[in-house]
């Protein structure tokens, strides 16, 4: 079985980077040859509930997953930090507008069996493992209560506007004690104990902007699809091994 993996474009309007990386990793060779093709979250700066909107805003996003799975293919999207709430809009307008393959929204990662081992797939705040701070706050808008809230009380404008002002805010303070070292260390250290309490043979991730392709000791592994905007990769499994695919785009143009 083959598989694509990316995660992390972070969107924001039709024709900037982040799309344009979305439109190579679609038409990739590699993309277009797998059987699963896996959206890890974060796929958006912010797309945040069930707001019909999105589908015309968007329109690369949606139509691409549908010319996927209408290619046979399995899509799934699992649910970041950045996008999230919006599995009745995304579910219902593909099963409209599809007749093959198969489309799965995930609230949060699952395991899978790839050349006979047993992998978890995942958006990726999983791996910043002791981090009690962020799992507090992915409680609270996880939660049916956030749900209903930017679902039917907020407009998508309103929350593209807060979202932005926040990302801007977090990517600001956290500038200031970033150490991409010591982070680097602390994920790798956070996917391992998470190999440990799942026993499984791996984890693919996104979520931290740090790519990793590293093989622990006992030949576990910690695959990360890092930030395709600078990195411009992504990932792949061939049948038999994880890879990183090169993505022919200058995403600074």
């Amino acid at each position: 079985m083959k598989c694509s993996f990316i995660s992390d474009i972070h969107i924001r309007h039709e024709g900037d980077k982040g799309s344009k990386i979305l439109e190579a990793f679609l038409s990739h060779e590699t993309t277009q040859e797998s059987d699963k093709v896996f959206f890890l979250g974060d796929i958006f700066e912010v797309l945040i509930g069930e707001h019909k909107s999105y589908i015309e805003e968007y329109p690369a996003f949606f139509n691409g997953i549908i010319d996927l799975v209408n290619s046979g293919k399995e899509v799934i999207f699992i649910e970041g930090n950045h996008d999230f709430h919006f599995k009745k809009i995304i579910t219902g307008y593909i099963s409209e507008k599809t007749t093959r393959g198969s489309f799965h929204y995930l609230l949060k990662g699952e395991d899978i069996i790839l050349n006979d081992k047993k992998y978890y797939y995942c958006h990726g705040y999983e791996v910043d493992y002791h981090n009690k701070y962020f799992k507090r706050w992915h409680r609270v808008y996880t939660s049916s209560i956030f749900s209903f809230f930017v679902s039917n009380i907020l407009t998508h404008k309103l929350i593209k506007k807060l979202g932005e002002s926040a990302a801007k805010d977090s990517k600001r303070r956290g500038k200031k004690s970033f150490d991409k070292k010591v982070m680097e260390g602390r994920y790798i250290e956070g996917a391992k104990a998470l190999i440990k309490e799942k026993n499984i043979q791996g984890v693919i991730a996104g979520h931290t902007h740090i790519k990793a392709f590293h093989t622990f000791e006992d030949e576990t592994i910690y695959v990360n699809c890092g930030f395709p905007i600078r990195d411009k990769h992504f990932l792949a499994f061939n049948g038999e091994s994880f890879e990183k695919v090169e993505l022919s785009i200058e995403a600074d143009s």
